[in-house]
C-alpha cells in the first residue's frame, strides 16, 4: 500500500509513463523494474562467478561499485507500495475492500522455493528479471561476507534498508496467483515464482483487479539463466 500522498503520486506518474511507453511491460507487472537494474545484475553476477572461482578478495572490490542503493529506494519507496494506486488507476478509484486473511498454512519451504523456480526459470513470472533463491543468496553471502553483501539481522528496528539491493530485487518468493486469501490454494498450479518487488506490488488483488496478463509459469531455462545455481553449485547442492 501506498505510505503517503507523495509516494502515490509518484508511483501514478510512472504507472502512466509505462502504459504509454512501454505497455506490454505494463501489461505483465505491478510496474516494471527499471532496465538499468539489468546492467547492476550482470554486475553481481560477475562478482558471484569470481567469488566462487576463488577469487574473493576481487569480487568484494567489484561488490563496490554496484550502485544498490538505486535499487534499495525503488523497492522501499515504490515497488512495495504499488497495488493500491494501481488499482484506483484500473479502476478509475473505486474504493477497494480488503480482504480477510485465511488462517491455513502455506508451503514456503526451501524445497519447494527451489522446485518451482526450476520449473518457472528462475525468472519472475510477471515482471521477468532474473531471480535467485534466498539459500542461494545465503550461501553467496557466506563467501562474499556480510560486509559487502547485507540482509536484514532480525534485530527490532530493521529495515529494508539494511538489506543490499540484490537482496530487493532479485530474491525469490512464491506468489499465489489467484490471492489465498479467496480460496486458500496453495496448489503448484496456482503459485509463480516471483521477485518481493512484484509479489508485493500485487498484494491481494486479482490480476483483472490490476489488469495484470496471466504470469508465466514452466518457462523452464531462460538465456541460459539458472539463479547462479551453476555458478554456486559446489556450496548449493
Amino acid at each position: 500500500m501506498a505510505k503517503n500522498s507523495d509516494t502515490s503520486r509518484k508511483i501514478l506518474e510512472l504507472l502512466r509513463e509505462c502504459r504509454l511507453v512501454e505497455p506490454e511491460r505494463f501489461s505483465r507487472a505491478p510496474l516494471p523494474y527499471p532496465r538499468e537494474f539489468d546492467d547492476l545484475i550482470d554486475q553481481f553476477v560477475l562478482a558471484v562467478k569470481l567469488a566462487f572461482a576463488g577469487k574473493v578478495q576481487e569480487a568484494r572490490h567489484r561488490m563496490n561499485f554496484i550502485d544498490h542503493v538505486s535499487m534499495v529506494k525503488w523497492y522501499d519507496e515504490i515497488a512495495q507500495h504499488v497495488g493500491d494506486v494501481r488499482y484506483e488507476l484500473i479502476s478509475n478509484a473505486q474504493p477497494y475492500r480488503k480482504r480477510g486473511q485465511s488462517d491455513k498454512k502455506r508451503d514456503m519451504g526451501d524445497a519447494r522455493v527451489r522446485r518451482l523456480a526450476e520449473r518457472d526459470g528462475h525468472r519472475c513470472g510477471y515482471c521477468g528479471i532474473r531471480a535467485v533463491e534466498p539459500a542461494v543468496l545465503k550461501k553467496v553471502q557466506s563467501v562474499l561476507g556480510r560486509d559487502v553483501f547485507p540482509s536484514k539481522t532480525g534485530r527490532k528496528g530493521s529495515s529494508n534498508l539494511d538489506y543490499h539491493g540484490i537482496w530487493l530485487v532479485m530474491a525469490i518468493t512464491l506468489d499465489h496467483i489467484k490471492p489465498f486469501a479467496i480460496d486458500a490454494d496453495d496448489s503448484d498450479a496456482n503459485l509463480v515464482t516471483c521477485c518481493w518487488g512484484c509479489n508485493f506490488g500485487k498484494y491481494d488483488y486479482t490480476l483483472k483487479e490490476l489488469d495484470l496478463a496471466r504470469p508465466v509459469q514452466s518457462r523452464g531455462v531462460f538465456d541460459g539463466w539458472h539463479g547462479l545455481r551453476d555458478s554456486t553449485m559446489k556450496l548449493s547442492r
